[in-house]
């Protein structure tokens, strides 16, 4: 579980040039540096999905592997020379 609104949250806040001030406190963005932000933003879109490419991939190897030792295995005990 990724929670990506946070992430995005995050991150889209980094780019904020002017915070709202109320009481000392810090409330939402009144303008943002649109460069940045559009950099960051694509940034960990593409992050994400290559993360996510990753470890589809891995899992993707490690079945096939898996799955050639299992063939493998079986074969070898199936095609032993009979004894007479």
């Amino acid at each position: 579980y990724i929670p990506t609104p946070i992430y995005f949250g995050a991150v889209i806040d980094t780019t904020c040039m002017l915070w709202q001030q109320d009481c000392g406190f810090h409330g939402s963005c009144w303008e943002y540096d649109v460069t940045s932000l559009r950099f960051v933003y694509f940034g960990l879109a593409a992050s994400l999905k290559f993360l996510g490419f990753l470890f589809i991939f891995l899992t993707w190897y490690s079945l096939k592997r898996l799955e050639e030792q299992t063939h493998t295995h079986t074969h070898s005990h199936t095609l032993s020379p009979l004894d007479t």
